[in-house]
């Protein structure tokens, strides 16, 4: 009888042992196969982070290119406002007004050559009134014309562009007879428009209309 509970015992460690063993195994086989996966997802890891310092580098390129393109095309821009301003100076179909200064400048016209200057500003409403005298020099009277403004912020230093777009535009149509030898009194609204946004007023003119007096006759 004791050597029977001795057998199964010994036979009892035995078994308890080899299913130790198995267990060990099996988690020895899986532990493996975590590391073999886990090693798989840091090779693809490393391949992200290299794509990801690739794209870095080409977004880092790209932003100097659209940093470059963007100086260049503003550039270019400053180029087309300066070589516009010297076509219309030279023709002197368009000045440049101070609302501060009484002084006038001479202005041309397809038909005829006048003088403008700025009267005086006052505020309207949202924005102001500005008095103009238009004078006309020579012996002809002109009926009904055109005045074209552009106003804004005082002319920056480069680039241009963007303050070429904030400008304020308006073209007004008046019926009145621009009289010979003499000043004639217009007014234009400039809107919307604040106080800084005087600091730079271009003008431009265009006359309809010339009449010219008949010569009297030796009789006469």
């Amino acid at each position: 009888m004791n050597r029977l509970k001795c057998f199964l015992t010994i036979l009892s460690v035995l078994l308890l042992s080899a299913c130790s063993d198995k267990k060990e195994q099996l988690l020895e086989n899986h532990l493996a196969v975590l590391d073999t996966e886990i090693a798989g997802l840091e090779k693809i890891i490393g391949g992200l982070e290299s794509q990801f310092d690739a794209l870095s580098n080409q977004v880092a390129a790209l932003s100097n290119q659209v940093g470059w393109l963007d100086l260049l095309v503003n550039n270019i821009g400053d180029v087309q406002i300066d070589h516009t301003r010297e076509i219309a100076e030279s023709k002197r179909d368009t000045v440049v007004l101070h609302v501060s200064e009484k002084g006038f400048q001479r202005i041309d016209t397809e038909n005829g050559s006048f003088l403008i200057a700025c009267q005086d500003v006052t505020p309207y409403l949202d924005g102001y009134k500005v008095r103009f005298s238009i004078g006309n020099p020579s012996s002809a009277s002109y009926q009904g014309f055109k005045l074209t403004a552009q106003w804004g912020k005082k002319m920056p230093a480069k680039p241009r562009a963007d303050w070429v777009k904030s400008l304020g535009y308006k073209q007004m149509t008046f019926t009145e007879t621009l009289f010979p030898g003499a000043w004639n009194d217009v007014e234009i609204i400039l809107s919307p428009a604040k106080s800084d946004d005087l600091g730079y007023l271009e003008m431009h003119m265009e006359t309809d209309t010339v009449r010219l007096n008949k010569p009297q006759s030796a009789s006469e």
